[in-house]
């Protein structure tokens, strides 16, 4: 798989219930790993006090040669892994637009403020959500995110890792220094559509009378939509094409997306309107796709190159495929977002702090909901973790390299303020 794509993607979870949701797609990895034989450990494993702990690196064989080579044939079958891979995406996006509709009835009358926009529901009469449904919302969750990043495990990276070592040395024979993400040459997977949609948003702002002085001096997305009306157009699609884009974050429940706060949208976009008119477009510089092509076809000849074409092909679908299913998450993630007023509200019953939630891993906060609170047994699992809070942050800082921000209050939580 790219390196571009997945070095930038990977969680660092901070509580048990980060955990739970962050390491799922380096659980998704071990699992398919582990279907073809090889049982490695990927990533740090949270035990029961809520402290990140290294695994050992190594791998050990764990199924039988021949049901191994099996999993490695399906690996290679590309055809079968690109139509298994869309469906995995499209089912999971139809089941994301199902909660897009329902909102989970956060309507303004549901949520309490979360920093996302909602309104606290004062005079509305709406009645919060029942403990159970929060249950069933969240399991609901977590099943359709398992099932995406699995399937991209499954039927995307392993087998584009698979490619890579093949496509790698056959770059090399068109040109030596080439490596074989030279092959995702003018790819516009997810990542790069959102950035030439961005680039055309600007191109058509800038031409507006006073539009980027504004910008620049502070004003916010609304109050530009409202003095710039033939710009709110152009924000207002562009947010519902790519609003789910969550600025970097380690942790699901710290990030915030575009559609939740548009101010990052705006920061994001600041350095274009910047740039000079003689700007270097993106990618120059770089070989276009079909001049790789090309030289590959004079390099190989035309019976090699017509073998490898297919595995090209599948190699730039595993990229989009990667990149897609991280923008679904996020969607997911921001879902979950909305979610969490009315899980703390159903939930957090004889907590002083209903954030200490987090504290507990998936199944337990499921119980927990469950239950319409914590009993005895979680608030155990909840005061322990708080008590050992310092020592697992100074673990997460030394495995990390960075320092979570204190949340305001007499009591240290060690919460991330989004980055």
């Amino acid at each position: 798989m790219s390196v571009r794509s997945r070095k930038k993607t990977v969680a660092f979870p901070e509580y048990p219930i980060d955990y739970s949701f962050c390491m799922l797609r380096e659980r998704a990895m071990e699992k398919a790993m582990a279907g073809a034989g090889l049982k490695v450990k990927r990533g740090p494993a949270m035990d029961d006090d809520g402290i990140l702990r290294r695994q050992s690196r190594g791998f050990s064989l764990s199924r039988s040669p021949l049901r191994s080579a099996r999993t490695l044939a399906q690996w290679k079958d590309i055809y079968a892994n690109r139509r298994m891979g869309t469906i995995g995406v499209r089912e999971a996006q139809e089941i994301l637009q199902k909660y897009e509709r329902q909102q989970y009835g956060l309507h303004a009358g549901h949520a309490e403020d979360s920093g996302s926009g909602q309104a606290d529901g004062s005079g509305s009469g709406a009645s919060p959500l029942p403990a159970d449904v929060c249950a069933g919302y969240l399991e609901e969750i977590a099943a359709a995110l398992t099932s995406l990043e699995d399937a991209c495990a499954e039927r995307a990276v392993l087998p584009a890792s698979v490619l890579g070592g093949k496509l790698g040395r056959a770059a090399k024979k068109a040109n030596r220094r080439w490596p074989a993400e030279v092959f995702l040459a003018d790819l516009q997977g997810r990542d790069e559509r959102i950035r030439m949609q961005m680039q055309q948003l600007v191109d058509k702002t800038d031409i507006l009378f006073g539009f980027t002085d504004d910008l620049h001096a502070g004003m916010s997305l609304g109050a530009l939509m409202d003095k710039y009306p033939a710009a709110a157009e152009g924000f207002t699609a562009f947010l519902q094409k790519n609003g789910y884009r969550a600025a970097p974050a380690d942790c699901w429940l710290e990030a915030r997306s575009w559609s939740e706060d548009p101010a990052r949208l705006l920061e994001e976009m600041r350095p274009l309107y910047r740039a000079k008119r003689g700007r270097k477009a993106q990618g120059e510089g770089t070989v276009p796709y079909p001049q790789v092509l090309g030289m590959l076809r004079r390099a190989v000849g035309e019976k090699k190159f017509a073998k490898l074409r297919p595995l090209i092909d599948f190699y730039r679908f595993a990229e989009t495929d990667f990149e897609e299913t991280r923008y679904v998450a996020e969607g997911f993630y921001m879902q979950l977002r909305r979610l969490w007023p009315e899980v703390k509200r159903a939930a957090g019953a004889g907590l002083d702090d209903p954030e200490d939630l987090r504290y507990l891993f998936l199944e337990e906060l499921l119980e927990t909901c469950r239950s319409g609170g914590p009993d005895e047994s979680a608030m155990e699992k909840i005061t322990r973790r708080r008590s050992r809070r310092e020592e697992a942050v100074r673990q997460w800082e030394k495995m990390s390299g960075k320092k979570p921000a204190r949340r305001a209050g007499k009591r240290e939580t060690g919460k991330r303020g989004s980055a």
